[in-house]
């Protein structure tokens, strides 16, 4: 019985969802985590450890997400800090 409990508990593990930070998914399927430093005029600035300071178009994004609160700036100069949850292709949403 305990050998069972440790084999589920292991396959559980192996498994199981950990947070890596922020994610933008792009069009093409490819998926990049890291952390969302800002969006500005169409423009994501995103850090991430393997391919470092990273620019890119809102276009060539399908969705992103946000652990914590970013900072967007709109065209029309106004702009606010909230968490960015991924949402349907060519959308995301914020919390509050």
């Amino acid at each position: 019985m305990r050998c069972r409990i440790l084999i589920v508990l292991a396959f559980l593990a192996m498994f199981a969802q950990t947070s890596a930070g922020d994610e933008v998914l792009f069009n093409n399927g490819d998926r990049l985590t890291g952390k969302i430093d800002h969006l500005l005029d169409g423009k994501l600035i995103f850090k991430s450890s393997v391919a470092g300071d990273v620019t890119v178009n809102l276009s060539d994004i399908q969705t992103l997400s946000s652990d914590d609160a970013i900072e967007v700036n709109l065209k029309d100069s106004t702009g606010f800090k909230q968490k960015v949850l991924s949402a349907s292709p060519g959308r995301f949403g914020v919390v509050g």
